[in-house]
């Protein structure tokens, strides 16, 4: 056994050897074709299995310097050819390899690159200029974000300056002309230009006269008049908690809102434990011994075993000492052994014993009703249900048969489960509500234009169907985005909803 052991430890090393030196072909190979990104993959790979591997250490860097000089001379034609975007974005991804890889170019890869950067910066200038013309002080500090990397020497970085003071004045421009057309109505609209101007530390918008136009819609209390009969203490106080935890999770609360949602709870509950003995069975198994036999041939003494071999005909003596053996042998005299081996079957074996069978009966004939914000709620829970279980004392190990309690269901947590179900009902008719009020309403924001000096009527108009679609965001994920605010966000931010979030999240956005 170990020389088996010696043998599989010596293959694997051999085959981790051999496939380091195919894996360095590989990458020199690959190398040689100019397949630069995948010779630097396979020496990483190899750097991994051995850190110390200097050969890998010296490709790798090779590799890398050559994939900066090949990339900057794809920078370079993809401007040329008319790609400035494609070349910008590759010039982006040369200088982060650049700062992980600590490998910075030298002599005629460092001047292409400086004569890229001051081509990008200049690309980067127009664009944040396009932006800022159009009216899209955010997609030009998306540019300037994005492509801050260009801006590294000082006379570079008293441009970028120059043209973050360009955006700022851009964005407050914008976010005055909003924060002027914003009315009492324009609650979630309001929020949303506050995260805005937010980007650049915009002074927010005081939203005191939107919240106080909000309390009278919002709600933050929920009352029930209790009229059932027949219910646990405490009944009251477990509805009201429980639809109120749901009504949190809405639109609709806030919790300085003035309204309430008052319910009327009527109908009848009854419960009822029913005891019954019982004669029950147990079914257990136990094991039954029995014999077989079979001659077979006697084996012939061998030569001693020596060496590792003899070692493990010890081990394996030594070990059966200690093991139980339902076998014996007797020898026939005439070159053959009688085989006497004891074997076990399972049969299954009954017990009775005594125990009380529990019926719980619940009969619910229950209804509640409440004026909801956009229509009317009537729930209504008529159940028949019955719970059965066992109980008994008797404890037989030697059967496997030990004491089990009762387990009942009771009528305070019947009722609490009830409670819930009915809860998720009224949320999700509060969400319907939500949906009916602002998402099915019709909305304009497509067919309006932003100019600066559009009419009042127009623009308040708009912003109208604007702040019911940003409140329809509040029930939508991103993957349900009204089409009207997808457009008016294209139209007045110059980017899509999805892009916008995440930049005035401060993270990154998806190119489209």
């Amino acid at each position: 056994m170990r020389y088996v052991c010696i043998l599989l430890l010596g293959l694997y090393f051999l085959f981790i050897l051999s496939g380091c030196a195919m894996t360095h072909y590989k990458a020199k190979k690959f190398y040689n074709d100019g397949l630069y990104e995948a010779s630097i993959a396979s020496y990483e790979q190899l750097l991994v299995l051995d850190p110390e591997d200097v050969n890998a250490h010296a490709g790798l860097r090779r590799s890398r310097i050559a994939w900066i000089a090949h990339s900057l001379l794809e920078v370079r034609f993809m401007r040329m050819a008319g790609n400035y975007h494609g070349s910008m974005d590759l010039l982006l991804d040369i200088y982060n390899k650049e700062n992980q890889w600590k490998v910075f170019p030298v002599g005629a890869e460092a001047y292409t690159q400086e004569e890229e950067t001051r081509h990008a910066q200049d690309a980067v200038a127009l664009l944040v200029s396009q932006s800022l013309s159009q009216n899209y002080p955010l997609r030009a500090q998306n540019n300037l974000a994005s492509y801050s990397s260009f801006f590294q020497g000082e006379e570079d970085k008293s441009f970028f300056d120059t043209l973050k003071q360009r955006v700022f004045l851009g964005a407050q421009a914008h976010c005055e002309y909003y924060k002027t057309q914003l009315s009492a109505s324009m609650y979630y609209f309001s929020k949303f230009i506050t995260q805005y101007c937010n980007v650049w530390s915009l002074t927010p918008v005081d939203m005191s006269e939107q919240l106080i136009a909000m309390q009278q819609q919002f709600y933050s209390s929920v009352w029930v008049a209790n009229s059932a009969q027949g219910m646990p203490d405490q009944f009251e106080t477990r509805v009201k908690k429980a639809f109120m935890d749901q009504l949190e999770n809405t639109p609709w609360y806030h919790n300085e809102g003035l309204k309430s949602i008052d319910f009327t709870l009527s109908g009848s509950f009854n419960y009822e434990h029913k005891e019954v003995p019982k004669d029950l069975t147990h079914a257990y198994t136990v094991s039954i011994p029995y014999e077989v036999s079979w001659v077979e041939k006697k084996e012939e003494p061998s030569e001693p075993s020596k060496g590792i071999w003899a070692f493990l005909e010890v081990v394996v003596a030594v070990a059966s000492i200690f093991t139980d053996s339902d076998r014996r042998e007797v020898d026939n005299g005439n070159g053959t052994i009688t085989v006497y081996e004891t074997r076990y079957r399972q049969e299954t074996r009954h017990t009775s014993y005594r125990a009380t069978e529990h019926t719980e009966i619940f009969q619910t004939n229950l209804a509640m009703n409440a004026k909801m914000p956009a229509s009317y709620l009537e729930l209504s829970d008529v159940t028949n249900d019955r719970h059965s279980s066992i109980s008994h004392g008797n404890n037989m190990p030697s059967v496997n048969l030990y004491p089990e309690a009762v387990n009942l269901i009771g009528p305070s947590e019947f009722l609490q489960r009830r409670i819930n179900e009915q809860a998720k009902q009224f949320r999700q008719h509060l969400i319907n509500d939500w949906d009916k009020a602002y998402c099915q309403a019709e909305a304009d924001a497509d067919d309006f234009e932003f100019q600066i000096f559009a009419s009042t009527e127009s623009v308040e108009q708009t912003l109208h169907n604007i702040e019911n679609l940003f409140r329809c965001m509040e029930i939508r994920n991103e993957k349900s985005i009204p089409v009207e605010l997808q457009n008016w966000f294209k139209s007045h931010i110059g980017m899509n909803y999805e892009q916008a979030r995440l930049l005035m999240e401060n993270r990154k956005p998806k190119e489209e």
